[in-house]
């Protein structure tokens, strides 16, 4: 980890529209610009996979998030079957399973043992692994491994483990080794959080000096806001929804009838404030925000970015959202934050990095770099 962060640099080959993206330099707050369908989203989704060190469960997340499970709804199979009919929607050009092409790396450009790679292949009964197969007495008692097998080979530095496509009592034994070495990430969508995710997140930091910051976020929209609380929705519902306090009000009031607006700001601080040594991801930062807090927003995410030691992946369309960021890295001259803007280019999406002198050029010049 070169200079506090995560990722120095960026190299994503073979993942979803990505044949072999390479960012030689990333910063503590990135901002990812481009056309529709250039790959943004895929972008974020790539470092979560990364994060998650190529556990399958979050190949499948993704691919329920896509409607990418589509087709295997309606078919009559077991659950590791299905994500193996699935799987190839996350490679580049969504080779069939049996392809040599089922192959996706993800990690430092710079640095070969900080990458994530998946290798799917196919294993022969009698045939050798590169790596052995744990638990091959076991599998051997239900007759699995005397058919032919789909294995995912993920590697993480140097080291490779062998993940077969099986139900679920069998991959979590072979997927535990992954998830005890993920990094700390949160992700926040374009739709934002459910009042589920929110709780969970609102109880870790309840009553500690990043309740305060969740706060000071929230004051940015409304000024006047003093204390916030999740409650039940309705009684015997285990559902909570935030509430807020404003000043010279005598009675709480739902964080939703103040607008969009608060909601986003609550979501957004609140995965802030909870990827302390981590990756927070956000797609389309700026949805439900107006222009005129943007830059306060901004200010906000450099500040804990660099105080809470997170490494922060952005996206937006938006050029309002473009100049409040430039403005914001501008101001903090300790937190470097770097532009990227994903081009499609003959069919190959390429990075074209701005750093904040470029970006201040660019903005002052009017130069498009959406």
């Amino acid at each position: 980890m070169e200079n506090g962060l995560i990722l120095d640099s960026l190299k994503v080959q073979g993942f979803r529209a990505f044949k072999d993206l390479q960012v030689e330099k990333l910063g503590r707050v990135n901002l990812i610009t481009g056309k529709n369908n250039v790959g943004k989203t895929g972008l974020l989704e790539a470092l979560q996979v990364y994060a998650r060190r190529g556990e399958p469960n979050v190949l499948q997340s993704l691919l329920v998030r896509r409607d990418e499970t589509y087709a295997s709804n309606s078919m009559k199979q077991d659950e590791a079957a299905k994500l193996l009919s699935d799987v190839k929607h996350v490679f580049h050009g969504r080779p069939e399973v049996d392809s040599e092409d089922c192959l996706f790396e993800i990690g430092s450009f710079h640095n070969e043992q900080n990458r994530v790679s998946i290798h799917l292949e196919q294993h022969e009964p009698d045939g050798e692994l590169a790596v052995p197969l744990p638990f091959s007495d076991e599998l051997k008692a239900v007759g699995i491994v005397e058919s032919k097998m789909q294995i995912m080979m993920v590697r993480t530095g140097s080291q490779w483990i062998v993940v077969p496509f099986l139900p679920s009592y069998f991959r979590s034994r072979f997927i535990a080794g992954i998830s005890d070495e993920a990094i700390p990430h949160t992700f926040v969508w374009s739709k934002g959080l459910d009042n589920r995710t929110l709780s969970r997140w609102w109880d870790k930091i309840a009553l500690t000096p990043m309740e305060d910051d969740v706060i000071e976020a929230l004051q940015i929209i409304v000024p006047d806001l003093s204390r916030v609380n999740l409650v039940s929705a309705r009684e015997g519902n285990p559902e909570r929804i935030p509430v807020v306090r404003i000043k010279e009000q005598t009675a709480p009031l739902p964080m939703k009838s103040l607008g969009e607006g608060i909601n986003r700001m609550f979501g957004l601080a609140l995965a802030l404030v909870s990827s302390g040594g981590g990756l927070l991801m956000v797609d389309e930062i700026e949805t439900g925000l107006h222009y005129s807090v943007q830059t306060d927003m901004w200010r906000l995410v450099f500040k804990t970015a660099k105080r809470l030691n997170i490494q922060v992946f952005a996206t937006t369309h938006s050029s309002d959202c473009i100049r409040s960021f430039e403005e914001a890295a501008h101001e903090d001259q300790e937190t470097e934050g770097v532009l990227i803007r994903l081009e499609n280019k003959k069919g190959n999406v390429v990075a074209v990095p701005f750093d904040e002198r470029k970006l201040e050029i660019a903005t002052r010049e009017g130069i498009e770099v959406r």
